[in-house]
């Protein structure tokens, strides 16, 4: 009987842990905004507007390799030309991106800090217009899951200056 009571107790506490992370959810932070050189009203008229979740954000290395490295989920907003942001955008930004159902790019990136390399783990790709978020897969473009260069004043340089410690 007691052996049964551990084992509930035990099971409670996993469910209790996995449902607050579920509720807790990502904490997604603006860093970077790839644009083209007209405004309206302080947003641009096209480009990407980069964020990466917080809550996401791991450094498995550290406990096996001593390889400085990070994973981390991004997200990014693909705005086009014809699409007009309303301007409470600049106030709430992911949260107006989001609802506008805009086309976007989920990616978990992983980002080697000493090398300064970067590659993407998993891609997921929302298109506004049918609604769905498809995974891209590693057969269908094997090149988005190789190791690239972190070019200078991209947004992954952007983004590892602030995650590489």
């Amino acid at each position: 009987m007691k052996s049964l009571m551990v084992k509930l107790g035990v099971i409670l506490i996993v469910l209790a842990i996995f449902g607050n992370t579920e509720v807790c959810g990502a904490d997604w932070k603006f860093f970077q905004l790839t644009k083209s050189t007209e405004e309206a009203g302080g947003l641009p008229v096209y480009g990407n507007i980069h964020f990466y979740d917080a809550s996401s954000v791991v450094y498995p290395s550290k406990k096996i390799l001593q390889v400085p490295i990070v994973q981390v989920w991004t997200k990014t907003f693909h705005i086009r030309v014809d699409q007009i942001l309303p301007p409470e955008a600049k106030d709430r930004l992911y949260e107006t991106l989001n609802s506008l159902k805009l086309r976007y790019t989920t990616n978990l990136m992983e980002i080697n800090c000493s090398e300064k390399r970067f590659r993407s783990l998993k891609i997921f790709i929302f298109d506004g217009g049918e609604g769905v978020e498809k995974e891209v897969s590693r057969d269908d473009f094997p090149s988005a899951y190789e190791s690239y260069k972190i070019i200078p004043n991209g947004e992954v340089d952007t983004l590892s200056k602030m995650l590489c410690k």
